[in-house]
C-alpha cells in the first residue's frame, strides 16, 4: 500500500523510492535545485499531531495534514494565505500577504 506523503519546508533530505508519481515530482524538483523544500512520509507521529490539530481547531484533514507535518517536522514556520490558521500556536504562522 502506498504511504501519503506531504510537503513540508523544512531542513533535511527525504527521497522517494518506488513511487511512480511522487517520484517524478521530486525528481523535478531536484531538478530545479530547491533548497528548502523536503518531503516527509505520512508516519504516526504526524498523524497524531494532525489529528490533535483538526480536533482542537476544527481544521480540514488536508490543513491538519499540512500543519501537523510542519510541527511534528520540527518546521520553523509555514506559510500560508489562510487566516484560519492563525489560530495554531504550536508554529509560526506567516501569511503570504505579509511577506
Amino acid at each position: 500500500m502506498k504511504k501519503p506523503w506531504s510537503w513540508v519546508s523544512s531542513r533535511g533530505d527525504r527521497r522517494l523510492e518506488g513511487r511512480d508519481k511522487e517520484c517524478q515530482k521530486v525528481r523535478r524538483c531536484e531538478g530545479q535545485k530547491e533548497k528548502n523544500i523536503s518531503l516527509f512520509p505520512l508516519d504516526l507521529n504526524i498523524a497524531d499531531q494532525a489529528v490533535e490539530l483538526r480536533a482542537q481547531h476544527h481544521f480540514k484533514t488536508p490543513d491538519a495534514i499540512q500543519l501537523g507535518t510542519a510541527v511534528a517536522c520540527g518546521a520553523e514556520y509555514i506559510i500560508t494565505n489562510d487566516k484560519e490558521w492563525q489560530r495554531v500556536e504550536e508554529i509560526q504562522i506567516v501569511m503570504v500577504g505579509d511577506l
